[in-house]
């Protein structure tokens, strides 16, 4: 089922549904951050530049497990898209809607395998 499909279902039973386009846009802004950080803190001393980001998972999954690996160092340490929609739906949702975070079952309809493989 597509992504569309899904969410339109998910609204039919009632059930609240989320855009993760807010999450990307604070992934952007943790990255620009980040990257500042890493420019201005490490001027005098070898950058830890270039500063590498991926909207995949699996490749930042591959680049973080493979041993001795020479980019570890510059891979961008800030949160997912996905795991920044999980903290926004478990932490202001529950507030917003007066509900325990166990209460809430979290669920991201994706494309990509690897998407999965992050949540775990």
């Amino acid at each position: 089922m597509h992504p569309e499909g899904s969410a339109a279902f998910s609204k039919a039973l009632g059930r609240t549904v989320f855009d993760m386009k807010i999450a990307v846009d604070f992934s952007i802004l943790g990255s620009q951050k980040e990257f500042v950080h890493r420019y201005c803190q490490h001027r005098e001393e070898e950058p830890w530049l270039p500063m590498l980001t991926s909207a995949c998972p699996g490749w930042d999954r591959y680049a973080e497990h493979v041993p001795g690996h020479p980019i570890t160092h510059h891979l961008y340490t800030a949160k997912s898209p996905q795991q920044i929609m999980g903290s926004l739906v478990k932490d202001y949702f529950t507030r917003w809607q007066n509900l325990s975070p166990d209460k809430i079952f979290h669920v991201i309809v994706a494309l990509c395998y690897d998407k999965k493989l992050e949540a775990l």
